[in-house]
């Protein structure tokens, strides 16, 4: 603790710590002032009335060899002994406490912040003995750090070759939905060309099917004719079926096109209208925009007219009062 009956000696010097350089001098030619000076190249007004403005006198200028006060170098005090502190005795009233910080400790808690995973802890030992701290690590760290690196290529190895498995799986899975895809895009072809080939052959089959059985009627016999007028009856009947469901289909189509067409060129006129009314607000919002420019610039215009007419209506009360004054000062001058 410091010495309570420890004093300052009366000749301790604690301060200043720089003082003024005996040995410098100021030089002959400092200007220390004025710092102002009247100015060299001023005249006297030809007009200047000693009686009206008085005594004349030069402007003031700054003085161009004005240095500022001048001051001393700074050194160190070389008696400067620094701040004054008591020196320190051994405390009477402190008593040793063997057992202070001593604890019986059972585990070791450890905060560790890191970018590189796998790191491994384990042997912790808390000791004050060198020595020992370093018998220790030999015995238990030096002795299993290359089975311990081993360990943990086996298992970075494995965790390589499992993320390797999965990139695979991941690309042959991606490989496969994208051929699925492919060739559920060629089937669709494949079902389209195959309507359109129906669609081209829907009229010309029916017509072929009648000339068949129109063959196969001519040679049967002729028992068999009331049987082949109830077939050809038949035949027809399918024959008519067929071609009334063709052309309704034919139909269903073309009024389906139709449809579209109509509804593509009902959706073309209202995009053309959109377009058009955007472009009508767009002309007007610039219309709009160019009026106001306009009128701002008519009321600054007349703001700036106001303006300019209030200052020559100022000015001319100011020249009239400086003539009033100017014929009082004439009468007063007269008058002394």
């Amino acid at each position: 603790i410091p010495d309570p009956d420890a004093e300052k000696p009366e000749d301790w010097v604690d301060g200043p710590v720089m003082i003024d350089d005996t040995e410098d001098v100021k030089p002959e030619d400092w200007v220390d002032g004025p710092a102002t000076i009247p100015d060299p190249d001023a005249t006297r007004p030809e007009d200047w009335d000693d009686d009206m403005d008085g005594d004349w006198e030069a402007p003031v200028i700054a003085n161009p060899e004005f240095k500022g006060e001048w001051k001393a170098r700074q050194i160190k005090n070389p008696a400067y002994q620094g701040e004054w502190t008591a020196p320190m005795i051994d405390n009477p009233a402190y008593e040793e406490d063997e057992d202070l910080a001593v604890f019986n400790i059972g585990y070791v808690g450890i905060d560790i912040w890191t970018v590189k995973s796998g790191t491994i802890f384990n042997n912790i030992l808390i000791t004050d003995d060198i020595d020992y701290a370093s018998k220790f690590g030999n015995s238990t760290w030096a002795d299993f750090v290359e089975a311990e690196i081993a360990a943990k290529k086996v298992v970075d190895d494995i965790e390589s070759k499992k993320l390797e498995e999965e990139r695979k799986a991941k690309e042959a899975a991606a490989k496969e939905a994208e051929e699925k895809e492919k060739a559920e895009a060629k089937e669709d072809d494949v079902e389209a060309d195959a309507d359109v080939e129906a669609e081209a052959d829907a009229e010309p089959v029916p017509k072929a099917a009648a000339d068949a059985a129109d063959d196969v009627f001519d040679e049967l016999d002729e028992d068999d004719e009331d049987k082949v007028a109830a077939e050809k009856a038949a035949a027809a009947e399918k024959l008519a079926a067929e071609e009334a469901a063709a052309a309704e289909k034919l139909a269903a189509e073309e009024a389906a096109a139709a449809a579209e067409k109509a509804a593509a060129e009902k959706l073309a006129e209202v995009k053309a209208a959109k377009a058009k009314a955007a472009k009508a607000k767009t002309e007007k919002a610039k219309a709009d925009k160019k009026a106001s420019k306009k009128k701002a610039a008519k009321e600054a215009a007349k703001k700036a007219k106001q303006a300019a007419e209030e200052a020559a209506k100022k000015a001319a009360e100011a020249e009239k009062a400086a003539a009033a004054d100017e014929d009082e000062d004439t009468v007063a001058h007269d008058e002394l």
